[in-house]
């Protein structure tokens, strides 16, 4: 389905990354995470989102080439104030 969706874009929609859950309050990649998530970002020309959601916060990183940086820990509480 992403694949025909791209196609139908004339390949100018693009994939913005990746995000999952953990039912954890304050969620960490796991090593296999992190791995699965630079497998991804080093074929790709522009940097890559990644998000865990977990019950009080979120972790959000940026994958570019090898390397996947966190940017960012945001309490659930705080999303109100940036929607």
């Amino acid at each position: 389905m992403a694949l025909q969706r791209w196609e139908d874009t004339d390949r100018t929609l693009d994939y913005v990354g990746e995000w999952h859950t953990h039912p954890e309050d304050a969620p960490l990649p796991s090593h296999i995470v992190l791995k699965h998530w630079r497998e991804i970002a080093v074929g790709r020309r522009c940097p890559m989102v990644f998000v865990i959601v977990g019950r009080r916060s979120n972790w959000i990183g940026v994958g570019h080439f090898d390397q996947i940086h966190q940017v960012s820990r945001f309490k659930n509480s705080e999303r109100k104030k940036y929607l």
